[in-house]
């Protein structure tokens, strides 16, 4: 009698999980979900450069060596970049520098602010909002508070008219004043023109937050000045116009308004988690470059009761970017 050999059961292919939030595996690497390549097994993270052009070459890619000699270029001009923007931090005159791994925007540079904040006197709280700790908020009470009669001076320079943006093809003003300062920014099909005359109160706001994150320039300011039914929408941040990594800087005075803080929803971004933070006067808020991926953010509305008694806020954001938009369109 002849004996066939029994078939082995197939292994289970099921994927160990969602990649993390704000790092997705490059698309050469992941030929093992490919069809032409299900027969050819999977590349390992511990396989040979060799081993991975091969199996590439064997499961129909075109140019395997030449998709993996681009992508390396394209790493190493990233770490040629990262490793020049920390040796200029490093001969700053002033203010501090980013330490070790604070340049790359992860849990490091949450820590060292933080630590930066302790330091001074003053109590950060870290949220950590997925699981591998790049997507975080940081928390200062009270890091930069104003007197009354430098809240009233700042809040009478709001425009007296709202900026529009396009928002589902339509032009549609936003909710709040809105004015930059020191250099324009573009975002939602609108510019915000800048005003070269940036407000004492703001210079020396902007000041201190290049002196306490250091390796990050921020040479532009975003002033949004809230009445009581004002409000915030949900949204990311415009990313093109930033430096890679950098975080975006937030300061609020006057009413204190509820900052609501929610992941998407979309399937690798599902162990991300949701916080919501009470802003008052004073408060300092760094949002990590993670954050503007794995989540949106908004500033509540204010229940109408309450929009009775309440009184006027301000927002001052401060972002860090590549370069002037007047010189990108000279």
């Amino acid at each position: 009698a002849r004996f066939l050999p029994m078939k082995r059961p197939r292994e289970s292919r099921e994927d160990s999980g969602p990649p993390p939030c704000d790092r997705k595996p490059h698309p050469i690497f992941l030929s093992h979900r490919n069809k032409k390549s299900k027969k050819l097994g999977k590349i390992g993270a511990d396989s040979t450069l060799g081993e991975k052009v091969g199996v590439l070459e064997a499961s129909g890619f075109d140019s395997a060596k030449s998709s993996i000699a681009e992508m390396m270029r394209l790493v190493k001009a990233r770490n040629q970049a990262l490793k020049g923007r920390k040796s200029e931090a490093q001969t700053q005159a002033s203010g501090p520098i980013c330490d070790g791994d604070m340049i790359y925007g992860g849990p490091k540079l949450a820590e060292g602010l933080a630590s930066r904040l302790l330091e001074a006197g003053l109590k950060a709280e870290i949220k950590y909002l997925s699981k591998n700790r790049r997507s975080w908020v940081l928390h200062c009470p009270r890091w930069c508070p104003l007197s009354k009669k430098e809240f009233q001076a700042l809040w009478e320079l709001h425009p007296s008219t709202f900026n529009e943006i396009t928002m589902f093809g339509k032009r549609v003003q936003i909710p709040r004043w809105q004015q930059a300062y020191g250099q324009s920014y573009s975002f939602s099909g609108a510019t915000a023109i800048a005003n070269p005359n940036i407000p004492k109160v703001i210079k020396i706001v902007m000041d201190k937050a290049n002196k306490l994150v250091g390796c990050f320039p921020f040479r532009m300011a975003l002033v949004n000045w809230y009445s009581p039914e004002h409000y915030l929408g949900p949204h990311h941040d415009d990313t093109k116009q930033l430096v890679p990594n950098s975080p975006i800087i937030s300061i609020s005075w006057g009413q204190t308004r509820s900052f609501r803080i929610k992941r998407n929803t979309k399937r690798h971004c599902e162990r991300a988690s949701n916080t919501t933070i009470d802003l008052r006067g004073g408060d300092l808020l760094v949002m990590s470059w993670g954050m503007n991926i794995t989540h949106k953010h908004e500033v509540l509305k204010m229940a109408k009761g309450k929009q009775l008694t309440a009184g006027g806020r301000i927002n001052l954001t401060l972002r860090s970017f590549k370069t002037t938009l007047e010189k990108k369109e000279s």
